[in-house]
């Protein structure tokens, strides 16, 4: 008799916590499909925007999806009036391409194979200086605490 009454209870048991684990998974389900609605009604609205603002930028307006996302609302950035076109760097840019390998070829014309060739030889050099000494020339005052 104490065996189908310890049987009793212990099914009673493993339906108490199956019941719970459903209602867990329920919650848990609920709040799930509450966040995928936040999602999907925040995609349509900038869905919706977006296609104002594709509709407007057609006609030559700004956009209220324009205004909001730069968080701009008196005028466009210039620049922004739907040119799809490929991106052209204003002409005051100092580090277009152009510039860059201007200043490259000047460097190695200033300083040619030789200077090259100096650097490599003085990184080399360094690299066989033992670390106290470097701790000595750049950091004397942290050499001194380590030393005393």
């Amino acid at each position: 008799m104490a065996r189908e009454v310890r049987v009793f209870w212990g099914n009673a048991q493993k339906l108490f916590e199956w019941r719970v684990k459903q209602k867990l998974e329920k919650k848990r389900k609920e709040a799930l499909d509450q966040h995928l609605q936040f999602i999907v009604d925040k995609t349509e609205k900038y869905s919706t925007l977006l296609a104002e603002s594709l509709a407007e930028n057609a006609s030559g307006q700004v956009s209220r999806a324009e205004s909001v996302c730069s968080g701009d609302t008196d005028s466009v950035a210039p620049g922004g009036g739907g040119d799809d076109g490929e991106y052209a760097p204003d002409s005051a840019s100092s580090d277009d391409e152009e510039t860059i390998e201007k200043e490259e070829v000047q460097a190695k014309g200033d300083s040619g194979e030789a200077g090259r060739d100096e650097e490599l030889a003085d990184l080399e050099a360094g690299a066989e200086v033992p670390i106290e000494e470097l701790l000595k020339k750049f950091y004397p005052d942290q050499w001194q605490k380590m030393k005393g």
